[in-house]
């Protein structure tokens, strides 16, 4: 029988940003993000589940592993 696994990660990374305020620095470090300025790197993941796919085509039993 064949299954179907998803295999979610959380990825981080900490970047500088030279602002006036908090908000400020979120927006510049946003608007960095999606000018692809600021890329997170696939070697520091925090978090990681999985799942199989059910025959209803949803997937379920999602674990931390």
């Amino acid at each position: 029988m064949t299954y179907e696994v998803l295999i979610e990660e959380l990825v981080s990374q900490e970047f500088e940003v030279e602002a006036e305020s908090a908000d400020e620095a979120r927006q510049i470090a946003e608007d960095k993000y999606y000018k692809g300025e600021f890329v997170v790197g696939s070697g520091n993941v925090s978090y990681r589940e999985i799942g199989v796919k059910g025959s209803d085509g949803c997937y379920r039993g999602f674990r931390e592993f």
